[in-house]
């Protein structure tokens, strides 16, 4: 099929008799056996304009997001099933056991894998249907509770995803795909100590005041998050 067909419209009979494509990807609230207070990483995306879309684009859209976070695993060779991910709507929280993926590698998997996934993406869809991404790491202490989860790290990643100076950061460059920040502690814990591809001098530091939250974070350079995952990022 080439891309010019590919991007054809689907009516709505043809969308109802096609199955949709399993995922990989545990179905919540599944969390692989991982469920006691621990110290986990979390990963938090977040689809930009999702409320713009109609139903069907919406459902496209989900469709779409399951099968980039789907080869960002494949491709990191990650065990899908040992992760726990939660839908949310416009986006996906994945909580990811420290002994699947080590802490120095958790930006660098999916920063590079999303990077990857969203660049393939965009070659084959119109404007309108075109996925840009915010996404939040952070790392702490949370259990599981009540078929969910519960922490202050969750509470963290979802602030800091929601912050304004990220916002900006997507609104006011259109070439972007992602956007990416990570919490205070996951620079402090992790980035700043250079281990992994995205060294320390590649973020800068912003303040996010949201709510009773306010704390700094730490935002990765733009085109950095746009090169290949082959690039020297120090």
């Amino acid at each position: 099929m080439n891309a010019e067909r590919a991007l054809r419209p689907i009516s709505l009979a043809a969308r109802r008799r096609v199955k949709a494509v399993p995922s990989r990807l545990p179905e919540q609230p599944r969390s692989s056996g991982r469920t006691g207070l621990n110290i986990y990483g979390i990963v938090l995306v977040d689809i930009e304009g999702s409320a713009r879309r109609d139903d069907l684009a919406f459902r496209r859209m989900r469709d779409d997001l399951y099968e980039i976070l789907d080869r960002v695993t494949l491709g990191d060779g990650i065990s899908a099933t040992a992760l726990s991910c939660q839908d949310c709507g416009d986006g996906m929280r994945v909580i990811v056991p420290l002994d699947v993926v080590p802490p120095a590698s958790i930006v660098d998997a999916f920063v590079a894998g999303l990077t990857a996934g969203l660049r393939e993406h965009r070659r084959y869809v119109d404007a309108h249907a075109r996925i840009r991404l915010r996404v939040s790491f952070d790392i702490g202490l949370i259990e599981s509770h009540r078929h969910n989860w519960t922490g202050e790290p969750l509470i963290r990643a979802a602030r800091l995803v929601d912050a304004l100076p990220v916002r900006d950061a997507l609104a006011t460059a259109r070439d972007l795909d992602l956007v990416v920040v990570v919490s205070d502690e996951m620079f402090r814990t992790v980035v700043r100590h250079g281990f992994g591809m995205y060294g320390p001098t590649r973020f800068r530091e912003i303040q996010v005041q949201i709510k009773e939250f306010n704390s700094p974070a730490w935002l990765l350079e733009s085109d950095i998050a746009a090169r290949c995952s082959s690039c020297p990022c120090r």
